[in-house]
Formats: structure tokens, C-alpha cells, sequence
């Protein structure tokens, strides 16, 4: 399954992923055609099972197409898609068809959940919605009477207040005034912010993806480039950037792969915490490396490197940035007294809670 996922999305990015693609998404354009044409082809409900049109693939099979979304910089929904399509089957909800949102929602942002004679209702903000306007649906997890529900809701009517993060991906915030929910669920999850800790399994798998195509880039123009009458390659402090970037760019992607295998097998919240730090660190340093083998080039609009650059600074803080989970990894550490803590920390064991 991890292969057949593999091949078919690298097949699908590698031709449609065009420059004028990206050009296009930057410009706010959306892209109708390819979201078509990866509904079509059953990525966005991989997840799912066959009763609702998936492939029952588990989070360790649909690592390589979060990768691959990463690398080919992607401008759609297709991760959060992903996640919110997996979240409602699993509360006994059909996903919808079209994009889903799932909400980037900050701690202390209430949501009000109602009952009234005609269904649920919900007040507040929906912050931070990844491409939220072009989202058919929405999902959410709030908490009402000491217990926790997962909503489904339609996007359409309601007010949006409009955002970009640094990529020029929009980040969309709803605001909620008595909102009608389609559907209502109690959580299955653990969890009780299963939307982040699945969002930053997300954002580390696709972080690998673009530092690594960072990297490529940085390889590439060090052969390429002549200066002082031989390539940047052949100068050791060019070497020594590239081979720092090469390893963290090896730890992105080990531990991504290792939280989605987590996933695959239970409660992955402490593989997730220790993979989105490693992301969120390693980040601007593999970026800062492929602008400094580039050089001025790298910052101009006409060229490529800054898709995944800017992908690289704006996906380390949402989801919880490196501060936010690397309180909560060291809140679980200290918990377990030091006698346990390397052994829980090894063994993926620290109880870590979002």
C-alpha cells in the first residue's frame, strides 16, 4: 500500500506541481483541475475505509504522499483533507466531498456549543483555517458540558476573516455567530486536541519534504555555479553547509517517518511532539543554508528556492510551534522522574498531552 501511495502521488505532483502552478497559487488562484483530479484518484480519503470510498491505509502508508506534498510545495488542502476526512469516520461521520478545514485553533480560543430546537449551533472563531476559503466544510473538536465533540459544519455564508502565512498560503480565521452544525459527535479520541496533534504530524512530514528539496536545490547550484574559476562545490565551506544541512535534513525525515508509524499504532503523541521539534529546529537552518549556497538569487521571486523556503519558516510554528511542544515533551519528562525518563523517552512512552 505505502508503495502503490508513493508512486501514484509522486506520478500526479511531479507533472501538475508546474511553476505556473505555484505562480498561480501565490497569486491567490486556486486550482480546480488538480484538486479534481487527487479526489479522483482517492488521496483525500486514503485514510478512510473502503465503505466510505477509502483505502484503508494507516498514517505509516500516507507518509510518502505527506512528503511528497512537502517537496512538490503543493498549494492545496490535501493533508488537512486527509486528517479531517479520517477524524469524522472515525466519530461515525461521513466526510463530504471537496476540501475541509480543520482549524490551526490557539489555545484559549473558546467555541460556545449550543443546543437549540433545530440542532447544534456554534459561537466563536474558527482561527487559522489552512486555504479555508476555498473549504466546502469544516471540523472541529469542542468541548461542551465536560465533554468533547467532533463538528462538521458547511463553510459557506459564514465570515471569514482573511490571512496569509509567510508562503502566501492562505490561513483563514471563521467567525461563528450561532453557525448551524451539520453533524455532532462525541470524540473518540484520547487526545484532547486530537486537530494538533495530528496537524503537526502533518507539518512534520511535509517539512522533511521541502527541506529536502531545499537541499537538492542547494546541491544542484553548488555543481552548477562557477566562482573565483571552479563550482561552489569544490569549496569547503560550501561542503561543510551542505553536509549540516544533508543531516538534519536525514532527522526531519526519520523522525516524521517514526511519528507516522506511531500513529499507525496507537497514541503517537509523544513521537509527533519529538518530530515537530525536530522539524521546527531544523527548518530555518536547512533553509538558511539553501539561501546561503544560492546567495542573492535565492531571495528573488523569478526563482524556485523560496516555494520551499518560505514553506520551511511558515509550517515550523502552526500546529504548535517549537516552544509550544517542546514545553509539554519536557512537562512529560519531568513527569516520569529521572530514573524513567531516558528509558519512556526511548521507548516512546511519555505520556505527552496536547
Amino acid at each position: 500500500m505505502r508503495e502503490m501511495i508513493d508512486d501514484g502521488i509522486r506520478r500526479i505532483l511531479q507533472d501538475q506541481v508546474t511553476p505556473g502552478v505555484l505562480a498561480a497559487a501565490a497569486r491567490g488562484e486556486w486550482s480546480q483541475p488538480l484538486w479534481n483530479l487527487l479526489e479522483e484518484s482517492g488521496f483525500t480519503r486514503a485514510l478512510c475505509s473502503s465503505a466510505h470510498g477509502g483505502s484503508d491505509a494507516s498514517w505509516s502508508d500516507v507518509h510518502p504522499l505527506l512528503v511528497a506534498s512537502g517537496f512538490h510545495c503543493l498549494p492545496l488542502p490535501l493533508p488537512e483533507t486527509l486528517l479531517a476526512c479520517s477524524l469524522l469516520e472515525k466519530a461515525g461521520i461521513e466526510p463530504p466531498q471537496g476540501p475541509i478545514g480543520v482549524p490551526d485553533q490557539p489555545t484559549g480560543v473558546p467555541l460556545s456549543l449550543q443546543k437549540s430546537g433545530d440542532g447544534w449551533r456554534l459561537d466563536g472563531e474558527l482561527a487559522h483555517v489552512p486555504w479555508g476559503r476555498h473549504c466546502k466544510h469544516l471540523v472541529a473538536q469542542v468541548s461542551h458540558a465536560g465533554e468533547m465533540f467532533i463538528v462538521l459544519l458547511g463553510a459557506e455564508g459564514l465570515d471569514i476573516r482573511p490571512n496569509l502565512n509567510l508562503a502566501r498560503e492562505p490561513r483563514d480565521t471563521f467567525l461563528l455567530r450561532e453557525a448551524r452544525l451539520l453533524r455532532v459527535s462525541s470524540s473518540p479520541f484520547a487526545q484532547p486536541d486530537p486537530i494538533r496533534l495530528y496537524g503537526a504530524l502533518l507539518r512534520s512530514a511535509q517539512t522533511a519534504g521541502a527541506a529536502r528539496r531545499t537541499l537538492e536545490q542547494a546541491v544542484q547550484y553548488a555543481g552548477e555555479r562557477v566562482q573565483f574559476g571552479r563550482p561552489l562545490a569544490k569549496f569547503q565551506a560550501v561542503q561543510q553547509q551542505i553536509a549540516m544541512a544533508v543531516s538534519e535534513v536525514a532527522a526531519i525525515t526519520a523522525a516524521a517517518d517514526h511519528a507516522c508509524e506511531a500513529a499507525a499504532s496507537g497514541d503517537p503523541a509523544c513521537a509527533v511532539a519529538i518530530a515537530k521539534i525536530t522539524a521546527a529546529e531544523a527548518a530555518g537552518k536547512v533553509a538558511a543554508v539553501g539561501h546561503a549556497v544560492h546567495g542573492a538569487i535565492g531571495y528573488t521571486a523569478e526563482h524556485s528556492l523560496h516555494h520551499a523556503t518560505q514553506r520551511l519558516w511558515s509550517w515550523r510554528s502552526e500546529f504548535g510551534n517549537l516552544r509550544w511542544w517542546s514545553e509539554r515533551l519536557g512537562r512529560a519528562i519531568c513527569a516520569q522522574g529521572a530514573d524513567r525518563a531516558w528509558n519512556s523517552l526511548i521507548d516512546g512512552e511519555l505520556e505527552v498531552s496536547t
